[in-house]
């Protein structure tokens, strides 16, 4: 399986949709509406740049899987429409 480490490009002025931030907060386990006062977390969550060492791997087709290099401990996955 076909994978690429991804370079991390930040863009300052990037607002995280409504969509993005209520699938993120329910990924990290809040329910509506009990903890909207807590979806600043995945707010900021969704702006925060990675930690030092940290890379995205492109799994071709498939996910992109946020790991930290050189242990390669997985951490959260996204969905990606296609590889390049």
């Amino acid at each position: 399986m076909e994978s690429v480490i991804l370079e991390e490009d930040i863009d300052e002025n990037y607002e995280p949709t409504e969509a993005e931030i209520e699938e993120y907060a329910q990924w990290l386990g809040m329910v509506s509406p009990d903890d909207d006062d807590l979806r600043w977390i995945a707010r900021e969550g969704l702006k925060a740049p990675l930690p030092e060492h940290w890379k995205v791997r492109a799994i071709c087709a498939l996910r992109a899987l946020v790991v930290q290099l050189p242990l390669m401990r997985a951490g959260h996955d996204h969905k990606l429409p296609t590889c390049e």
